[in-house]
């Protein structure tokens, strides 16, 4: 799982259930209204738009974040860019106000999209590190929405790594319709490191998804836990309760546990030299997958570490054609 690193850690940390070093908002971020408590499932509050800025001008963990997937010249083709906007949304979810990225062209025609579920744990504005994966895929005929979980970004509540902030991604399809311009029958989701897992679990709840891929997700959290220390360490901050609801905590993040349950046609992508989130994760749950018949595809990249960020642009490729053959699926089967 890649979530965000504490002030003392280092790059080889990149993927564990490490604190977060939650990043200031840039003075380029988009101005949001006062946050609201007590607002509906899915309720659009606010929509700004995003003027990303120089790349000097980054934060170093933005600018960190970005060349992780991208360089520069990318970023500043992505900030000319004249065909797409970059908003930011604040919506309703269980009972708080969450912050998303909304990136496409400005009409509102119609398009399908996908709900880009990012890795990490709390953090502060990754609008900038984003951008040039969200144009990579409104590129391809896509609009992109990217929630930013609940604690992040200026969002209310508490992130609980794939707890009640699922509710932040099921809810969605809601702000889709709110937001229009988005053909909410046509929707598609793609999730790296946490974001796999929690990519997982909307399949596991049935939310309505064409197709889905996963990039270095974890499948077994107590296989995490065991062969991680830092991981394991971590772990209490994140989950202060997971002394006494162990079993309940793994459970639900650990889709080898209720693979039946997973329907929608799902590409697994993996590094095969990741060191934070063992490759055994993926393959575990594609055999499992395998014996139920379900419709999936493996790959795991040689010499590749976690995320696939070294070869992103074909990563994105590889996901993007995937989205396409399925594209008549029936949605949420």
């Amino acid at each position: 799982m890649r979530t965000g690193r504490g002030p003392r850690e280092r790059a080889g940390c990149r993927g564990r259930l490490a604190v977060a070093l939650t990043m200031a908002t840039l003075s380029g971020a988009a101005s949001l209204p006062a946050q609201t408590r007590g607002v509906p499932d899915g309720a659009v509050l606010a929509v700004a738009e995003y003027a990303l800025p120089a790349f000097d001008s980054l934060a170093a963990e933005q600018r960190r974040e970005l060349l992780r997937y991208s360089d520069r010249a990318e970023y500043d083709s992505a900030r000319a860019e004249p065909a797409f906007v970059l908003r930011k949304v604040r919506y309703g979810s269980g009972g708080n106000a969450i912050v998303a990225y909304w990136y496409g062209p400005p009409s509102r025609t119609p398009r399908p999209a996908i709900i880009y579920n990012r890795g990490s744990w709390t953090a502060g504005d990754l609008a900038p590190a984003l951008t040039p994966l969200f144009r990579r895929l409104a590129s391809a005929g896509f609009t992109v929405l990217a929630p930013q979980y609940r604690g992040s970004d200026g969002g209310e509540g508490r992130d609980e790594l794939g707890g009640a902030d699922l509710t932040d991604l099921l809810v969605l399809p809601r702000v889709a319709a709110a937001l229009g311009g988005i053909d909410t029958t046509r929707l598609f989701m793609y999730g790296e490191s946490r974001g796999g897992m929690m990519t997982l679990q909307a399949l596991r709840e049935g939310m309505p998804l064409r197709a889905a891929a996963t990039v270095g997700a974890f499948t077994d959290m107590e296989r995490m836990l065991r062969d991680d220390s830092a991981s394991a360490r971590a772990a209490a901050a994140i989950w202060p309760e997971l002394a006494f609801r162990r079993e309940e905590i793994v459970a639900r993040r650990s889709a080898v546990r209720w693979a039946e349950r997973i329907r929608a046609p799902l590409l697994i992508l993996h590094g095969g030299a990741d060191p934070q989130v063992s490759p055994a994760h993926s393959l575990e749950l594609a055999r499992r997958l395998e014996a139920l018949g379900r419709t999936y595809e493996l790959r795991v990249i040689a010499g590749e570490g976690h995320v696939i960020g070294k070869r992103s642009r074909e990563r994105d490729s590889a996901v993007l054609a995937w989205f396409a053959r399925h594209a008549s699926e029936p949605a949420g089967r």
